[in-house]
């Protein structure tokens, strides 16, 4: 019997007397660095028992609640090892995994995140539409182009991929920070050697399956799970954005986008009456429509058409924008209104209105209307005007950054809320 028989007999033994698996339906690629500073013994005795059980910590099958794994490996250019819809057991996904090869070669992060984007999540690769969709990259050496790698791991996580990067001995911490999904703490990890993997594999497996949210007994398997993104409540969310002169075009596209997109991939959106459905409109001089609530039920389009979102500039004229989200966007009779949704407004801003008094009355009147009002605030953002605007308690209401550097810390806590999970 040899030793990858003898590892499968062993995996298979330890998930029948160990903790029930995690049970979720969600779409996990590894990315798995073959270069030469790797080497051979690293690649076959840590780095492949590091994923195989990883792997048997989750419930793998063909169902919706249940994981699929693909693979691929890098160096000098990606080779794919499987995709998601190749093997869609435990046991096989196992052998696949051991039969991985090594091959050496230099560090091409960036061409392993792109391959992984273009060719392992789409359905007609094995990807579901309504699973949650993780990428983990495992290298222990800085990337060719640091530069190139950040950029699309922010492509990754453009298109509602959950990055995680994890390093080992040489790996370049900030590097695998910038590449992660944020916050690092979840999102990255490091351990000074091959040998250390096993000490971070608990709490990978807690972090991607979310312990706190999951089903994890065979009893309640055929019930649907609360896991993040999480919601239970029927809520329709119209964001209203400041795109006035004092945000800045770059800006705009560096870091109001991308927070946005970070908030919807933690909401629970979807075509359901106890999901999320997501509008949204921009402000200057003027309100401008971007999309209604019916017009994105899938996700990963709604991701998709933030990015699209263009600068046009202004005055910061917050209480037209207000009154437009009340009257056209979340009235009774709009078209992609829901009855029985919560109506929700989250404004994100860095200013002050340019008149008050009427930012407030109509602040008043959409809660009047039973619309529920949430506020970002970054830097010179008046603070005292949005704590008349959002509705209470204040302190779950109203967040705030100095500046935009702090701009994400927020889309955690803000998607928290607005799941109220």
């Amino acid at each position: 019997m040899n030793t990858v028989t003898l590892l499968l007999l062993l995996f298979t033994v330890l998930d029948k007397i160990t903790a029930q698996p995690c049970i979720k339906s969600v779409d996990i690629v590894f990315a798995i660095d073959v270069s030469y500073s790797i080497q051979y013994s690293n690649f076959q005795g840590y780095l492949l028992p590091f994923i195989q059980n990883f792997v048997s910590g989750y419930d793998v099958g063909p169902n919706f609640l249940q994981a699929r794994v693909g693979a691929l490996t890098f160096s000098d250019e990606p080779h794919l090892a499987f995709l998601l819809d190749a093997h869609l057991g435990k046991p096989e996904v196992l052998r696949a995994i051991a039969d991985i090869p090594y091959q050496g070669g230099e560090t091409y992060t960036s061409k392993a995140l792109k391959f992984a984007r273009e060719n392992m999540f789409g359905p007609e690769h094995g990807g579901r539409a309504d699973a949650e969709q993780v990428l983990i990259v495992l290298t222990d050496g800085r990337s060719y182009n640091t530069t190139s790698t950040v950029q699309e791991a922010n492509l990754c996580k453009q298109q509602g991929i959950a990055v995680f990067a994890i390093g080992v001995g040489n790996a370049d911490e900030g590097e695998l920070k910038a590449m992660a999904n944020f916050p690092a703490e979840k999102y990255m990890y490091y351990v000074t050697g091959f040998q250390a993997l096993a000490s971070i594999q608990s709490t990978l497996l807690d972090s991607t399956c979310g312990t706190s949210k999951q089903i994890y007994n065979d009893e309640n398997k055929d019930s649907l799970p609360c896991d993040l993104p999480c919601s239970g409540r029927a809520v329709d969310i119209v964001f209203v954005i400041d795109e006035s002169f004092s945000i800045g075009g770059d800006t705009f596209n560096s870091v109001m986008l991308p927070f946005l997109q970070q908030v919807v991939n933690h909401l629970d959106v979807g075509p359901y009456q106890q999901q999320m459905r997501v509008g949204a409109l921009a402000f200057g001089t003027f309100p401008r429509m971007l999309f209604r609530l019916n017009a994105f039920t899938d996700k990963r389009r709604l991701v998709s058409a933030i990015s699209k979102i263009r600068y046009v500039g202004g005055d910061s004229n917050i209480n037209t924008a207000l009154a437009f989200a009340k009257d056209q966007m979340l009235g009774r009779l709009v078209k992609g209104v829901r009855g029985g949704a919560t109506p929700v407004i989250v404004l994100l801003t860095d200013g002050k209105s340019e008149n008050r008094q009427a930012t407030v009355r109509q602040a008043e009147a959409a809660r009047q209307c039973g619309i529920e009002i949430f506020a970002v605030g970054v830097g010179e953002a008046d603070q005292d005007e949005l704590s008349c605007l959002v509705s209470q308690p204040i302190e779950d209401h109203l967040f705030c950054a100095n500046d935009f550097r702090d701009f994400n810390s927020i889309s955690t806590t803000l998607s928290s809320k607005l799941s109220n999970c």
